[in-house]
């Protein structure tokens, strides 16, 4: 299904689609307070990209995926869509 949606709604090369799982429960009670950036860098991210001809799943860091989209101009302002 993650190919379908990237497929279909991501096809413009300059947007990333990251799945990322979390528990709001976990993270909105931290929210402006000194633990909330450790909560943060501890999170992953999955995305797909093509691999020698294939669709490869990779994980990273959600902060330095975010970094790297941010550098590559991969990252869409949502509030402007």
């Amino acid at each position: 299904m993650y190919r379908v949606i990237q497929k279909e709604c991501f096809q413009n090369n300059k947007i990333e689609l990251l799945n990322v799982q979390f528990d709001f429960l976990d993270i909105i009670p931290s929210v402006n307070t000194p633990i909330f950036d450790t909560i943060m860098s501890k999170l992953m991210c999955y995305f797909y990209t093509q691999h020698e001809g294939k669709w490869t799943c990779w994980e990273q860091s959600l902060v330095d995926k975010i970094q790297e989209c941010l550098t590559e101009k991969k990252a869409q302002n949502l509030s402007n869509t």
